[in-house]
């Protein structure tokens, strides 16, 4: 998945980036990302806000928002499949929804 990006002031970001689009967003979450840059979770999302204007939660919403357009488009999966290798957390019975019957994604 490409992520587009801002320039970053500095590239003490740039493994976070680098990770997210070689391994995906399904299992991303701020400890992970903070330890691989070797932060504390606390200092990681602070520098992260600096650097990128929102916070890490909000991008990686967005990222995982992005990947599941792209997968809808691309495979025959259900909703609730994309949802569970996405890691989304919000639950209902329209996730079931096969794909011939899904609404067409902008």
């Amino acid at each position: 998945m490409e992520l587009s990006l801002k320039p970053l002031r500095s590239e003490v970001l740039a493994p976070v980036f680098y990770s997210m689009e070689k391994h995906g967003v399904s299992q991303v979450t701020q400890v992970k990302i903070a330890q691989l840059c070797h932060f504390s979770p606390a200092y990681f999302s602070r520098l992260f806000s600096k650097e990128v204007g929102e916070s890490f939660s909000q991008y990686l919403s967005g990222a995982k928002i992005k990947q599941a357009r792209v997968m809808l488009k691309q495979t025959d999966c259900l909703i609730a499949q994309i949802k569970n290798e996405l890691s989304f957390s919000f639950r209902g019975s329209a996730l079931d929804c096969p794909p011939a019957m899904r609404p067409i994604a902008a």
